[in-house]
């Protein structure tokens, strides 16, 4: 199990779990996102998003309104990186999207 302990951020110890060089990564039917600092990638599939990946700096976008991936490439790239080693230390399966684009054959 991955993780860390709240242990010290709750009894005050510490101002944060995460310091801002941890990358935090998640990803559910499709929807993929890695969050580093103040940082966030997130991709959003059609129809739901516009199927390629975002950039957010939260520091001063928390509503994730102004997308900065064309104006920081070097940034989105830099968390893209973080992604691909979530991916791969975390056995993370990319393919089918959702259950719906399932082939159950895949499983037997």
């Amino acid at each position: 199990m991955r993780g860390k302990s709240l242990i010290p951020y709750l009894s005050g110890a510490a101002d944060t779990v995460h310091g801002d060089e941890t990358g935090t990564g998640w990803e559910l039917f499709g929807r993929r996102a890695i969050r580093q600092g103040d940082w966030k990638a997130l991709f959003l599939p059609a129809p739901y998003g516009p199927g390629k990946w975002q950039l957010y700096d939260l520091s001063g976008d928390p509503g994730e309104i102004e997308d900065m991936a064309e104006t920081h490439p070097e940034k989105l790239a830099q968390l893209l990186r973080l992604w691909d080693r979530y991916v791969e230390e975390n056995g993370v399966l990319l393919d089918p999207l959702t259950v719906f684009e399932m082939d159950p054959a895949m499983y037997e």
